[in-house]
C-alpha cells in the first residue's frame, strides 16, 4: 500500500499531465495565484530556472499561449489568471487536499 504522501504525488503528476504542464509551469500558476498584482519580471524571478532568461520567457509565453494567463484589463503590467488557470489551481488543490492529512511538500515518513 502506497502512502498518501506517494498518491498525492502521483495525482499531482497525472493530473498537470493532462494539462500538458509540468511542475515549474505549475509553480508559475501558483505564484500568480497567491500573489495579487503579480508582473512578469517578479513571476521569471520566481520561477528562475538556473538563470536561463530564455526559458523563463518560454514558460510564461506557453502560458499566455495555452491561455493560462492574461494580462489585466484595469492594468496591463499586472498578470492574473485566466478562467481556466483557476480551475486547474483549484483541481489541483481539492486533489491534493483528499488525497493528504499534512501539507504536499513535508517530508514522508520512512
Amino acid at each position: 500500500m502506497q502512502s498518501a504522501w506517494l498518491n498525492a504525488l502521483s495525482a499531482l503528476d497525472r493530473r498537470l499531465h493532462s494539462q500538458q504542464l509540468d511542475l515549474i509551469s505549475y509553480r508559475a500558476l501558483a505564484y500568480v495565484h497567491e500573489i495579487k498584482g503579480s508582473n512578469l519580471e517578479k513571476i521569471k524571478e520566481f520561477i528562475n530556472i538556473n538563470d536561463d532568461e530564455s526559458r523563463n520567457e518560454q514558460i510564461i509565453n506557453k502560458l499566455f499561449h495555452e491561455n493560462y494567463l492574461k494580462n489585466d484589463e484595469d492594468d496591463p503590467a499586472r498578470i492574473i489568471l485566466t478562467e481556466i488557470g483557476e480551475m486547474v489551481i483549484d483541481e489541483i488543490y481539492r486533489l491534493c487536499q483528499s488525497r493528504l492529512a499534512k501539507p504536499l511538500f513535508t517530508k514522508p515518513n520512512y
